[in-house]
């Protein structure tokens, strides 16, 4: 008897590269044409009857955004309260549509998808669905289609379905407010369909205060995250909303949201991102000065936060502690800031100098390893590859860190920025201790020398 776990036999070799064979394949995918029609009309004829579904009622406030049980926080606009029937989904069919969610990640799949007309089938249960997992399930699906350029524009070309996807941005539930967001993310993101959700948001003014109340009162991390991060997205992509947001009621809303973050233990990167964002809008400077008061503590535990790491910033962190920097020294060199407004605790200045001096021993140690003597009369052979690497010894192990070139001149970047902040800080502190540690980091300066960079 064999030693072999049971499993189903191997398809014969000539069954997967004879399309005869295979006319119910997706493209040179391994999905089923038939399989996936299947099961839209299974969810169909679900959703129109939802047989032997749990129903209960459940209060739905539709300017909710995510508001868990709590007394702490509450709006001084009472918005209209409607009783909705949400139906739980059937576990066949959530399994079904779970896999058809994983199958849409898959460009084939997704084209198919979209060949197809199923975007206004899913238009279609949006509109209709009592499903709360049903609505999660099928915007998620909408979002991994997103992720592909050319099916982005298409779906971004039906005005309809941005309308719902905006409305949605209202939902009390979390989980489909994230895939919303998503959605969303990738319209704005890709150059191609942007300027369609851009159109939708001017039409639908409900989208921007609906974000706005996410960071006025939602209480999860996950929330505020996604929205942080589809705000920055957003500014990026269009400075005109960096006008909006740069409204008293818009950006106090923006630090609550910051504040909250920081009551939940959480990274403030999201944060410090969009305010770096807005101060590419002058007028907004002025205005975030005026709440100095507020910043000053979160900039403080921004910083206090990078002591806590044992040595470099992950490199995925990169921009956004810049950002923190960046908009630090922005304010600090406003017209908006008096002398007297300015303290930084001497942990604060520590964290700094641990942070700086690591980055330049990264730079230092990348330079050492990538440096090559260029002798044009007897050029190497070598071909450049696209990273750079640094070798270090911790505890008698050697470790090996690549990185691109790109990479290199953000930790540069990064390394320049908290000098200048050390710099612009002797100016507003007058300790002894205080003025020692930021020359400390002033000295972490790399000289910089007219060398070439061996990429390998």
């Amino acid at each position: 008897m064999s030693s072999e776990p049971d499993r189903n036999p191997s398809p014969p070799p000539e069954l997967l590269t004879n399309k005869d064979l295979l006319p119910d394949r997706i493209g040179e995918s391994v999905y089923s044409k038939q399989w996936l029609y299947k099961t839209l009309m299974n969810i169909i004829a679900w959703c129109e009857n939802p047989k032997n579904a749990l129903e209960n009622k459940v209060t739905f406030t539709s300017n909710s955004s995510n508001l868990e049980d709590s007394t702490d926080k509450t709006d001084d606009n009472k918005t209209e309260e409607s009783t909705l029937e949400m139906v739980e989904l059937d576990s066949k069919i959530e399994d079904q549509a779970c896999t058809l969610w994983d199958m849409s990640a898959n460009k084939e799949v997704a084209e198919f998808l979209n060949a197809s007309s199923v975007p206004n089938i899913f238009l279609d249960i949006i509109v209709e669905t009592k499903s709360p997992r049903l609505l999660e399930i099928v915007v998620g699906i909408l979002g991994n289609m997103s992720s592909f350029d050319s099916i982005c524009k298409s779906l971004s070309e039906n005005k309809n379905l941005l309308n719902y996807i905006i409305i949605l941005t209202g939902t009390s539930d979390t989980p489909t407010l994230l895939q919303v967001f998503r959605v969303i993310l990738c319209g704005v993101s890709s150059k191609r369909s942007q300027n369609l959700w851009f159109d939708a948001f001017e039409e639908n003014p409900c989208f921007m205060e609906n974000i706005k109340f996410i960071f006025e009162n939602s209480l999860k991390n996950a929330v505020i995250k996604g929205a942080f991060q589809l705000l920055h997205s957003i500014l990026n992509e269009n400075i005109k909303y960096c006008e909006m947001w740069g409204q008293p009621s818009y950006l106090q809303a923006v630090i609550d949201a910051g504040k909250q973050s920081l009551k939940l233990q959480e990274s403030l990167d999201n944060f410090f991102c969009v305010l770096n964002t807005l101060c590419l809008h002058p007028p907004n400077i002025e205005e975030l000065a005026k709440n100095w008061l507020n910043l000053q503590f979160l900039f403080e535990a921004s910083f206090l936060s990078l002591g806590e790491e044992e040595t470099l910033p992950h490199r995925t962190r990169v921009a956004a502690v810049f950002s923190c920097f960046d908009t630090y020294d922005t304010l600090l060199t406003s017209d908006y800031i008096k002398h007297e407004q300015v303290v930084i605790e001497i942990d604060c200045l520590k964290a700094m100098c641990g942070v700086a001096y690591s980055i330049n021993a990264l730079i230092s140690d990348i330079r050492k390893h990538n440096l090559e003597v260029l002798d044009l009369e007897n050029p190497r052979e070598n071909i450049p590859r696209n990273f750079l690497r640094r070798i270090e010894e911790r505890d008698g192990t050697q470790y090996v860190t690549m990185m691109t070139e790109k990479e290199f001149d953000s930790w540069t970047i990064l390394l320049e920025t908290i000098i200048s902040t050390a710099r612009i800080l002797t100016s507003f502190v007058e300790k002894k201790e205080e003025l020692e540690v930021l020359e400390e980091i002033m000295n972490s300066e790399i000289v910089k020398e007219n060398v070439g960079i061996l990429i390998i």
